[in-house]
């Protein structure tokens, strides 16, 4: 990893956004932050959440998906959301559980954003992060800030066709910092067409396997951290 002068070291922001609905974004972000903290990285896992309407309010909580609420004593998991929310300094807690950092919220976690810098890790994976609005319907984050943004893919064709536009505005405003990762490639000739469709190949690739694919996982971060 790269440091900054006076040797301290420099934060790397992984990006991981689905290029449509059901892509499986958010199980490679929390799979890959699991893989790359075996791997002795630093790492934390940042979930977006912007907004307390009812769409966003009505999916499960990975709080609840990944078992945070059993892994915890009471009153130990710290919700940065609130934390921030409430002016407070958010960069110097952790919530450890498999080597990770899990920044994520809670049912009462009010609508704040959380970026990487307010966040304790030497790599951010960033679930999500909000690229096309940001908080104050600004347009959303640049390339600046990412290291890498993972753009992933399921080569159905529903759902290469539900997010061609995701994947031209990716490509086009953050190409040379875009990789796409193919998830649940069972279908050799669905995976084609996908590329097809894409234009280009992709730069990774997921089984639908589940050995298989944390096998991919464990390959895509072994990468990672070497790159970084």
């Amino acid at each position: 990893m790269e440091r900054e002068a006076g040797g301290s070291r420099k934060k790397k922001v992984i990006g991981i956004v689905g290029a449509s609905g059901g892509a499986g974004a958010t199980f490679i972000a929390t799979s890959l932050a699991v893989a790359m903290a075996a791997l002795g990285a630093g790492t934390a896992f940042l979930q977006t959440h912007l907004c307390g309407c009812r769409e966003c309010l009505s999916r499960p909580l990975l709080y609840y998906e990944l078992g945070l609420d059993n892994a915890f004593l009471p009153g130990r998991f710290a919700d940065l959301f609130a934390l921030k929310h409430a002016g407070g300094r958010t960069d110097n807690r952790a919530n450890l559980y498999r080597g990770v950092n899990w920044v994520v919220r809670r049912p009462a976690s009010p609508p704040v954003l959380l970026e990487p810098e307010d966040i304790a890790g030497d790599y951010v994976i960033w679930d999500e992060p909000p690229l096309f609005t940001g908080a104050g319907g600004d347009g959303g984050v640049s390339g600046a800030d990412f290291d890498l943004l993972l753009l992933v893919l399921r080569p159905e064709r529903a759902h290469m066709m539900a997010g061609l536009d995701t994947l031209r505005i990716c490509l086009s405003r953050w190409g040379s910092i875009c990789r796409l990762v193919f998830n649940m490639t069972a279908d050799r000739a669905a995976l084609r067409q996908a590329e097809h469709l894409a234009g280009r190949k992709g730069d990774f690739y997921i089984a639908e396997e589940p050995a298989q694919a944390d096998e991919d996982i464990r390959h895509l971060a072994a990468y990672l951290v070497t790159l970084f």
